[in-house]
């Protein structure tokens, strides 16, 4: 038995905004090398802004029962030449648990 529950992957809903924003804003302050944002310019935004961004991006979470740990998505930017934008963002309490492990998808 694993001290862990299973990790249980969905596609997020408006409702998970709130958890969204949560681990968003915690990934931009930990790493914001990794985004085209920062975590000054997200965290004014309103509850709003990230219902619409799941509502027009493809993100799935990672949920350790009700704890969602980790996000990853991908949005497609229209225009000239449309660009797809990979995102992955994980709870600091997750990449301390997967440090030293191999992280594989299906």
């Amino acid at each position: 038995m694993t001290d862990h529950p299973q990790i249980q992957i969905r596609r997020l809903i408006k409702a998970d905004a709130p958890l969204f924003r949560q681990i968003r804003l915690e990934a931009l302050e930990l790493s914001p090398e990794a985004f085209g944002s920062s975590f000054e310019q997200e965290s004014t935004q309103s509850l709003g802004h990230f219902e619409e961004v799941l509502s027009r991006s493809d993100v799935f979470g990672a949920f350790r029962g009700a704890d969602l740990v980790g996000v990853a998505g991908y949005r497609t930017q229209g225009g000239k030449g449309q660009m797809t934008k990979p995102a992955l963002a994980l709870d600091a309490t997750s990449l301390r648990f997967l440090s030293g492990r191999a992280l594989f998808f299906d």
